[in-house]
Formats: C-alpha cells, structure tokens, sequence
C-alpha cells in the first residue's frame, strides 16, 4: 500500500511565500539604490542579499524535508509524484530557478533513491527536469507501476 504523507500544500506555501516576497522586495530596494547611486558599495551589498537568499532558500528546503517520513525513499510504499509535487510547490513559493531546483533536490531523497541520486544523477543531470526523469526512470517506471499494482490486487 502507498503510505499518505498528505501535507497540505497551502501551508508550506503560507509558510514559505512571505519570506520569499521579503527577500525581493529588499532585492529591488538594493538594485534601486545601486541605480541612483552606481557605486561598488551598492553593487557588494546586492551580491551580499543574493547569496543570503539562497541561503535562506536552502534552509527551507532542508528544514520541510528533514524527515524521514518527508522524503522519497524509492520504495514501493511511497508515491513518487506526491513526493515530487511536493518539492516543486515549495521550490515554486520560494521562486527557485531551476539551477536551484536541481542544487536543493538531493534533500528530497533518502534510503535506496538518495543512493542511486548520489550514484548516478549528481553530476551527470544538467538541469532539474533531467534529474526527475532519471529518477521515474528508475524508481516509477511502467514495469515498477505494474508491479505494485500486481502486489496490491
């Protein structure tokens, strides 16, 4: 049976979205500031925000999917779209780029598909669609979806 981590998504978006919201309007704050003023201060401070927002980015990421229970393990109790729907939601809230998408994922991992992702997805996938697609491959193919639902019935 497929394990319900139904998380709803509304509150990882409330919880994520404000600071998200934050962050760019202080990143407009600077990029104006730099626009008047065009001085290397201004330009050291918008590099300085930027990477504490993905900073800030990345603490979130690991923070929602700290758990166990709240990763993609690749076993057959687990649902890989819900996982996977999951991970985009959030890093949609948070405006993550897709080169970010493809740095955080390996927090969504643990068990049997963290180690194929280190294995063979780090590295090698070029960009976050690539990634989740070598991983369905693996874990949620058409022959693994008939499997389960052989063991089910």
């Amino acid at each position: 049976m497929l394990k319900n981590h139904a998380i709803p998504m509304q509150g990882y978006v409330t919880l994520l979205l404000a600071p998200a919201i934050r962050a760019q309007q202080n990143q407009s704050t600077l990029r104006t500031k730099e626009n008047k003023a065009n001085d290397t201060t201004n330009v050291t401070r918008i590099r300085s925000h930027a990477q504490s927002g993905s900073t800030r980015n990345a603490m979130h990421i690991a923070k929602l999917f700290y758990t166990k229970e709240g990763k993609y393990s690749g076993s057959d109790d687990d649902s890989y779209e819900e996982y996977i729907d999951k991970f985009i939601a959030v890093s949609r809230a948070l405006g993550l780029a897709q080169g970010e998408r493809l740095q955080f994922s390996h927090n969504l991992f643990c068990g049997e598909a963290l180690l194929f992702y280190n294995a063979s997805v780090n590295g090698r996938a070029g960009y976050f669609p690539e990634a989740l697609k070598m991983i369905k491959e693996q874990f949620n193919s058409p022959t693994k979806q008939q499997q389960v639902e052989a063991e089910v019935t």
